[in-house]
C-alpha cells in the first residue's frame, strides 16, 4: 500500500507542479520562460522515471 501511497503522491505533485506552469504559460509573460521550461522537463522526467519504476515494480510481481 506503501508503494502505491508514494506513486500516487508522486504524480499528483508532478501533474499540481505542471499546472502551475501551464499557468504562467496562459499569463504570457516572457520572463517565466527559461523557469517554465525546467520546470517541464523536470516535470516529464520525473512522470517518466515513476511510470517506468512502477511499471517494472508490476513486472517484478
Amino acid at each position: 500500500m506503501a508503494e502505491t501511497d508514494s506513486l500516487v503522491h508522486d504524480v499528483n505533485s508532478a501533474c499540481s507542479n505542471l499546472r502551475s506552469a501551464a499557468a504562467l504559460l496562459r499569463d504570457g509573460k516572457p520572463e517565466h520562460a527559461p523557469g517554465l521550461l525546467k520546470i517541464l522537463e523536470s516535470e516529464h522526467a520525473k512522470l517518466g522515471r515513476v511510470i517506468a519504476d512502477f511499471l517494472a515494480k508490476r513486472g517484478a510481481k
